[in-house]
Order: structure tokens, then C-alpha cells, then sequence
């Protein structure tokens, strides 16, 4: 099998952009989500517009020249969420809920995620029809409008489940792989998030950087890239205040203990110490 890094999934978003629907398959944890919001914002500077992130708090009515991200996650929507039947002087009318109609006027990117878990047979009834024809119920979206999913195979979810043959014929599929240890220290890096000991732990501990758990549920956290940097930013906003149990939090036991023992006896190199005062100025 052939797979992408996180750091592709901008250019291949932009590749199918605006006509066809992208599917990006990968583990939990490892940028598919964020890349995804992340070209929402570059495309709408492209374009010159202004980057909107959907909620029912817009006013439609003064929405003018903007890019619309709108991030739906399938598992927890049901057929009402885009539109309601409703009977009007003896026929069938449907009531399309807002986003729908801001879509249809605007361009922008429609993210559905976790499109693997659990779709009910109604929902899975409209993406046919919006993966293929970018409609939703009879509403044609602008089309300037993308629609991208995102899910976990089920081999890393319990809920998760392959989608039917005619869905995946429909878009041009993709699978992620996890980044590699140095890609994300770089991203964090232009982020400008650092810890020095955990980029050092992870360049000496490269398994722990993810691990996903055998089994498709748990009651405790486990490593993976979206996790460390939870972790990194825990650091960055609280430094010595953070402890083992903290770390725990994010990691899981056996990799936060591990790396916690870590923190207490390894020093930092003067050069890296040197190096991190010239950066910080």
C-alpha cells in the first residue's frame, strides 16, 4: 500500500480542488484533521477571501467575499442535522439547516470526519448523493465548495467500519502515515513550541512516539504525534508546574512514567542550552 505523509495532504487537497472529494484514511492522532483546517485557511488566502470556521452563530445575511470551513464529525450526525421534512399545504417540504445554505452560496471546504464510525443508514444515504454530486438533498452546493473526509481504518477503532464499495468509487482516497519524529519537531518548531528534553526523548525513544493501542477501545491515553504535542504545549504554558501525573494524562502510564524518569536525570547539552537562548534572542 501506498501512503502520504500529513505533511502531503495540503497538496493533494489542492490537487482535487474544488471538484472532487478527498478521503484521508490514517491512525487517530497524527495531523489529519488540523491539515485539513490548516488548508482551509491557505486556500482562502489564495483566493483572497476570509476564512470563516462555521457555527450556528453566523449571520448569513452578512457573509460577504469568505472562504466557509465547515467540520462535520458523521458519528454524531443523524439526517435532521441537514435537513427536516416538514408538511406545507399538503405536500413535502425540507427545511435545510443553516450551513447547508451558507454552502450554497459560498465557497469553502466541507470536512466530514470520522466518517468510518458508525454511519447510520440514513446519513449514508445523503454522502452518496454529496460525494458524488456535492448535494445535499436537492440544495447544489458553490461550486467552490470541497467536500473531505477523514476516518481511522477499523483496525484502530472498535466503531469503525470499511465503507460500501459505491461510496469509495466516488473519491480519490488516500492513506496517512504518521509523521516521522523530525517532521514534527520541525512543525512544532514553526510553531514556535520547544521543549528541548522531550524532542531529545523522542529522537532517543523513536517507538514512543506513537502506540496505538491493540485493542480499538481503552480508558487510557496512549502516544501518538496530536498527544505529544498536547503535552509540548502543556510544557510550553506551565514548565516546572507539570508532573508526572500530568504527563500521564496525555501519554499513558507506561510511556509518562518512562519518559518523567527521563526529565529528572538528563541534563540538557550546554550547545543545546546555547542554541536555545540565541533562538529565544
Amino acid at each position: 500500500m501506498v501512503y502520504i505523509s500529513p505533511g502531503e495532504i495540503s497538496s493533494k487537497i489542492k490537487l482535487h480542488y474544488p471538484d472532487r472529494t478527498v478521503a484521508l484514511f490514517g491512525p487517530p492522532g497524527i495531523g489529519k484533521s488540523e491539515q485539513v483546517r490548516i488548508t482551509a485557511q491557505n486556500l482562502a488566502k489564495e483566493l483572497g477571501l476570509e476564512f470563516i470556521e462555521y457555527s450556528d452563530r453566523i449571520q448569513p445575511d452578512k457573509l460577504k467575499n469568505v472562504f466557509v470551513f465547515c467540520d462535520l464529525r458523521l458519528y454524531e450526525t443523524n439526517q435532521e442535522d441537514f435537513f427536516i421534512p416538514r408538511m406545507t399545504n399538503g405536500e413535502v417540504e425540507y427545511k435545510y439547516q443553516k450551513f447547508v445554505r451558507i454552502l450554497e452560496k459560498h465557497p469553502g471546504i466541507l470536512f466530514i470526519d470520522e466518517v468510518t464510525n458508525t454511519i447510520r443508514p440514513d446519513v449514508q444515504s445523503i454522502l452518496f448523493k454529496l460525494l458524488l454530486d456535492k448535494k445535499i438533498g436537492f440544495i447544489k452546493l458553490n461550486p467552490g465548495v470541497q467536500v473531505v473526509c477523514a476516518g481511522n481504518p477499523p483496525e484502530y477503532s472498535d466503531i469503525a467500519q470499511e465503507l460500501v464499495t459505491p461510496i469509495l468509487n466516488r473519491v480519490a482516497v488516500y492513506n496517512v502515515k504518521p509523521p516521522k519524529v523530525e517532521e514534527w519537531i520541525n512543525y512544532e518548531k514553526s510553531r514556535g513550541r520547544k521543549h528541548t528534553l522531550l524532542f531529545s526523548y523522542l529522537l532517543r525513544y523513536r517507538d514512543d512516539f506513537i502506540k496505538i493501542p491493540k485493542r480499538g477501545s481503552t480508558l487510557e491515553s496512549y502516544p501518538t504525534p496530536r498527544s505529544w504535542s498536547f503535552l509540548l504545549e502543556l510544557f510550553n504554558n506551565n514548565g516546572h508546574r507539570v508532573k508526572e501525573p500530568d504527563i500521564i494524562a496525555f501519554i499513558g502510564a507506561e510511556i509518562g512514567s518512562k519518559f518523567y524518569k527521563f526529565l529528572e536525570i538528563t541534563v540538557p547539552e550546554l550547545e543545546e542550552i546555547i542554541n536555545d537562548l540565541q533562538e529565544l534572542g
